[in-house]
This record gives C-alpha cells, sequence and structure tokens, in this order.
C-alpha cells in the first residue's frame, strides 16, 4: 500500500452498505500504481507499506471493479 484514504460517504449507489471503506493506491512491483477498495477481514490491520492481492467484485451485470485484500500473513 502506498497510501489510502478512508470515505466516510459514498461516491456510487453500489457502496451506499459499505460505508466507511477504504481505498488504496498500490504499487505494484513493476512500478505502476493502482487504486481500488481495500477489502479487510475482521480485526485485520493495514498501513502503509502493506502487502495486498488483487481481487475482482462485481457491481452489476454489466461492471466489475479491481480490489486489494490484505495478502496472507501481512495483518
Amino acid at each position: 500500500i502506498y497510501t489510502y484514504v478512508v470515505y466516510h460517504r459514498s461516491f456510487h449507489p453500489a457502496f451506499n452498505d459499505q460505508v466507511p471503506y477504504i481505498v488504496a493506491l498500490v504499487e505494484l512491483k513493476e512500478g505502476p500504481r493502482l487504486m481500488g477498495q481495500l477489502k479487510l477481514k475482521e480485526g485485520q490491520i493495514y498501513k502503509v507499506g502493506s502487502t495486498v492481492v488483487t481481487g475482482f467484485h462485481k457491481i452489476d451485470k454489466n461492471n466489475e471493479l479491481l480490489y486489494f485484500q490484505l495478502e496472507d500473513g501481512d495483518s
């Protein structure tokens, strides 16, 4: 995780039931940075420098969004 922000207001109806939610800017090993929601399991602690893995969340029949989860062992 390069940096992150916690949103306390939903900016899309698909996230209304998820407020507050975390959006992270993640730096890949290759150099580019990607932005997506950070989904946590209960009790996980995140910080700048945490290692994440990617996944995709289907928000409706036509759209999926990239998300991140902490890599196992990094909580």
